[in-house]
């Protein structure tokens, strides 16, 4: 009864929506259609204006062109003149249709050529030098959108129109589908480093202009002592005195800088520079420095060595100095100083009125839980035998219920140790088992080579890194107080209050910890043993 789509299950979907099926309504009352509309289809291919009745060649537009052609040289009024005398709205066709509005052109009258003129004028032989100024004048900026709109018979001829509209296309910054290139964004990042650049100093500008002139002339007197200080900076840098910057290589060549570097040859412009080198240690010779260095330490040096430098400039510029200045500048600073200070204790103090504020609002919370707490305990005792009884029977039911779920809990829990630890059992007994296969075969593979008469190798290297070797060998200390003592006499010594040498395990450090500590020793000025029990004192009081 119900047609069924190719895609879709009409009859099923329907049940889903609550339909009882064929021969009922959509509704639950049974008062609705009970059978399918017929809807009629249409299935031949005529078109809007065609009569099915009629022959296909009877078709409108054929009518009004029969129409037009039979009325031509009849002095009779055709279609056509129709239109031109009342407009095109006034016909059958048109008459069925609303106007919409108008839509304009997107095309301007910029964009249209400029008609050439060729009559009663000759052309002019262009030469090489009319080629290169039109050229020239065409990729400027002023005479952009003159070449944009006048353009000459000779362009039009030399350069094809898709040629043309693709260097349009890449050359419009504003299109939709424009890609900046590397050159634009080159230079449009240069203009907006220079945008801010000018910003920077306008706001500093205007904070100038506020500042009163004593103020200014402090500023002022500050800048020059710092100006002064670069410029020894950087004159030790250029000479290398002092290094441009920490390398990457952990075995930097230590003998490059000081004494050893470059001599200060020629003259210079900086007054009793060699001085103010000299103070800083600039030119006292350096031990080169043998082992690996960090990046870290590296910069470190160069930071202390850079800042001995920059106070011995100071003290130098600042003596030279007009007594005036001086004092300008240090009581300016010192005011700076007042009012940051001022701030840091408003601040402070800030801080601490909300600490406070926050732990009364602890307080109180506290003091209502005990309030609560009190006044549960006088209801409790102000109870009768009944309620009492049930207040109980609540209590020890919930105590019940917290000791099973206690139970339930350490179950669990013991459980989840039982196999841990039955699975580092498993993980020992591989591990032996494994070992054990191993002897057996190495012990195997040494008959073997007995049977052919080979040397034994049971007595190769042991199977630690040569680097871990070599770093543990020079390193390796023994504890005269405790060689050849018991256990026993051990302790014994140590309750006689005997001074015992601690020992480094180092058959327990990795070889990586090792090379570390080692570096760390060594930036400290210790000795490695005396590092690595100091480090294990300090994890030790940790712990405790």
């Amino acid at each position: 009864m119900w047609a069924i789509s190719k895609y879709m299950d009409a009859s099923a979907y329907l049940r889903k929506q609550g339909w009882r099926g064929e021969g009922h309504s959509l509704d639950h009352t049974d008062r609705g259609i009970k059978r399918p509309l017929l809807v009629s289809k249409k299935v031949d291919v005529l078109g809007v204006g065609l009569n099915k009745h009629t022959s296909v060649s009877d078709q409108w537009w054929l009518r009004a062109f029969d129409e037009g052609l039979r009325n031509l040289g009849t002095g009779q009024e055709s279609a056509l003149a129709q239109v031109q005398k009342h407009g095109v709205h006034r016909g059958g066709l048109y008459a069925n249709f609303v106007k919409g509005q108008r839509i304009e052109g997107s095309i301007g009258d910029n964009f249209l050529p400029t008609p050439i003129t060729t009559a009663g004028t000759n052309t002019p032989v262009t030469s090489e030098e009319d080629k290169s100024s039109r050229k020239r004048r065409r990729i400027s900026p002023e005479h952009e959108a003159e070449s944009d709109s006048d353009t000459s018979s000779e362009e039009v001829e030399e350069e094809p129109p898709a040629r043309m509209s693709r260097k349009r296309k890449r050359d419009s910054v504003d299109g939709p589908g424009h890609k900046e290139r590397p050159k634009e964004v080159r230079a449009r990042r240069k203009i907006e480093k220079k945008e801010k650049l000018r910003e920077k100093r306008e706001r500093e500008g205007d904070k100038l202009e506020q500042l009163n002139p004593r103020e200014f002339k402090a500023i002022q007197v500050r800048k020059t002592i710092d100006r002064q200080i670069s410029e020894y900076v950087a004159a030790a840098t250029s000479r290398g005195l002092l290094p441009a910057r920490p390398t990457n290589d952990p075995y930097p060549d230590q003998g490059a800088t000081g004494a050893n570097a470059l001599p200060l040859t020629g003259t210079s412009d900086l007054p009793e520079m060699e001085q103010i080198f000299e103070t800083a240690g600039l030119l006292t010779p350096k031990t080169p420095k043998t082992g690996k260095q960090s990046y870290k330490a590296q910069k470190y040096d160069r930071e202390r060595t850079k800042r001995e430098l920059k106070r011995a400039a100071r003290a130098y510029v600042m003596s030279q100095m007009p007594p005036e200045d001086l004092e300008l500048e240090t009581a300016v600073a010192k005011e700076k100083r007042a009012g940051k200070k001022a701030k840091h204790d408003e601040r402070n103090a800030a801080v601490a009125q909300a600490a406070a504020e926050q732990k009364a609002v602890k307080e109180a919370r506290r003091a209502r839980k005990h309030e609560k707490k009190e006044q549960r305990k006088i209801e409790i005792a102000n109870m009768g035998p009944e309620e009492k009884a049930e207040y109980d029977a609540r209590k020890a039911v919930a105590r019940q219920k917290e000791s099973e779920r206690n139970a339930t809990r350490d179950a669990r829990r013991a459980r989840i140790k039982e196999k841990l630890e039955a699975r580092k059992v498993k993980k020992e007994i591989a591990r032996k088992e494994k070992s054990a296969v191993a002897e057996v075969k190495e012990a195997a593979k040494a008959a073997a080579r007995a049977a052919r008469g080979k040397p034994d190798k049971s007595g190769k290297a042991s199977k630690v890194e040569p680097d871990y070797i070599q770093l543990a060998e020079p390193l390796k200390v023994e504890d005269d107080t405790k060689q050849d003592m018991t256990f026993p006499e051990y302790t014994d010594a140590v309750a006689n209050g005997e001074e015992l040498k601690p020992k480094v395990m180092w058959e327990n450090i990795p070889p990586a910890k090792l090379a570390q500590y080692k570096e760390r020793a060594s930036e400290k000025g210790m000795d490695l043993e005396q590092y690595i029990l100091r480090r294990e004192e300090k994890s030790a009081a940790k712990r405790v």
